[in-house]
């Protein structure tokens, strides 16, 4: 439950989340729903775009023996959506953290604190903001 989630803010800040913005939640577990990941950082984008801050964490939940491909695949769609946002600040607000990383608590603080949070396997994202994103 949400509650028994809850932990202190400070179990956020291993994963250098601070907690002061609301947190869109992005969980994935296979390489073939990076599209889901992509959709989602252009909806951050766009809320950024009209001054809306949110802390957007995508959470590799892969086994740790295979995660390397995807967490390499996540970090570039985050870092080339930080390139795109430079010019609205410095803070892009934008995670790539791995669950094989994360103790219990942090983890299930980061869920029970999420505004918004997805599974790429059971949410698909259906956005349909300026195709200029």
């Amino acid at each position: 439950s949400i509650a028994s989630g809850l932990g202190k803010q400070s179990s956020l800040w291993p994963t250098s989340i601070s907690g002061d913005f609301p947190i869109f939640l992005v969980r994935i577990g296979d390489v073939a729903d990076l599209e889901i990941v992509a959709q989602a950082l252009r909806f951050q984008e766009y809320m950024r775009a009209r001054g809306m801050m949110i802390d957007f964490v995508v959470v590799n939940e892969q086994a740790s023996s295979y995660v390397q491909d995807l967490q390499r695949a996540v970090e570039t769609l985050c870092e080339n959506s930080r390139l795109r946002g430079k010019e609205l600040g410095p803070r892009q607000h934008i995670f790539a953290v791995r669950r094989d990383l994360m103790d219990e608590a942090t983890y299930k603080t980061l869920l029970a604190v999420a505004r918004v949070a997805l599974h790429t396997r059971t949410a698909k994202m259906c956005w349909r903001g300026p195709s200029s994103l």
